[in-house]
């Protein structure tokens, strides 16, 4: 059975300053274009599990990496947290449908 490790890796829901910990989707405009983004709260400190964006525009095939996402930041939160930004490499005016998810595992 597969553990929930989002609880460990992660802020509480709710951070001390009342915002949200959840991963978060918005719209990144870069360039003249728009970009699908998430951003999630981490654990610099969570030595054990691997956080990974994925990327489909099917909901049924998931992609990670280059080519798919692009790395935006890493912000140093203080308290052992970080904000990571991620966003995707296709233009929401190339693809009519655009999804995407963390993933939070054991190595």
């Amino acid at each position: 059975m597969p553990l929930n490790y989002v609880p460990f890796g992660t802020d509480p829901l709710v951070s001390s300053s009342g915002d949200s910990a959840i991963p978060q989707m918005a719209i990144e405009k870069s360039l003249e274009e728009a970009y699908p983004q998430i951003e999630y709260r981490r654990s610099s400190n969570a030595t054990d599990v691997v956080f990974q964006v994925e990327w489909s525009d099917d909901l049924e095939v998931w992609q990670s990496g280059g080519g798919y996402l692009q790395p935006e930041s890493t912000t140093d939160l203080g308290g052992g947290m970080e904000s990571v930004e991620v966003r995707s490499q296709t233009a929401v005016k190339d693809a009519s449908k655009q999804f995407m998810r963390l993933r939070v595992q054991q190595p």
